[in-house]
């Protein structure tokens, strides 16, 4: 069944959080909030003290 809506429960679970691990944690960049002067593409803005920007 769904977990939140829009979401299932995978059969291989390990596959993804190795894909997570392997794939997107390597382009993420966490600096400080005081970075977000510089350019960059996205930021997100996970507290008041980290945010992930990515170019």
């Amino acid at each position: 069944g769904e977990i939140v809506y829009g979401s299932f429960k995978s059969g291989k679970p390990q596959c993804h959080l190795n894909n997570l691990r392997n794939i997107l944690l390597p382009a993420v960049n966490i600096l400080s909030i005081f970075s977000m002067f510089l350019s960059f593409s996205y930021i997100l803005v996970l507290n008041s003290h980290y945010v992930i920007l990515t170019n």
